[in-house]
């Protein structure tokens, strides 16, 4: 038994098997874009009173809103600690906080806190959502700015 097609049957199958392909990848395209997406910065600032440090930037790129409930460093040692931050000035900012598409959250550590011996042990940017999904940041501003530390420190002693 042969199967033969003519042409308008022929066109007609491609036709609906290039709208079936279109189907899915547009239904797999729109579950992703409503994903929740944070990007994960780490910088250094310097204020205008001559206080510097290290400040986690929580970007909202993802077009839902999010809910950040936990800001820290990931430590190497002890494995699979956290070094927390709190938010800095007391008062000014709490936890959880709403982030809007497209609006970002700052939170800087203190200045006391950069004493803490553990930070030495830090490794990058963490940031948890109230959904529970972690984001990470890169590792390399961290290490930067941890060798920064350790030569400010050596030069000041």
């Amino acid at each position: 038994m042969t199967l033969e097609l003519s042409l308008k049957d022929s066109l007609t199958l491609f036709i609906a098997l290039i709208g079936a392909i279109l189907g899915v990848i547009n239904t797999t395209r729109s579950f992703a874009r409503d994903l929740p997406r944070v990007l994960v910065r780490t910088r250094q600032y310097v204020t205008s009173h001559d206080d510097s440090g290290l400040c986690i930037e929580a970007v909202n790129t993802g077009v839902v809103a999010v809910s950040v409930t936990q800001v820290a460093l990931q430590l190497r040692k002890p494995r699979g600690y956290m070094f927390w931050f709190t938010p800095s000035p007391p008062g000014v900012l709490h936890f959880p906080q709403l982030l809007q598409p497209g609006t970002k959250l700052d939170v800087y550590l203190s200045g006391s806190a950069q004493e803490n011996p553990q930070l030495r042990e830090a490794t990058r940017a963490f940031v948890r959502i109230a959904s529970g999904k972690e984001f990470f940041g890169s590792r390399r501003p961290v290490r930067k700015y941890l060798e920064h530390f350790a030569t400010a420190g050596k030069d000041g002693q």
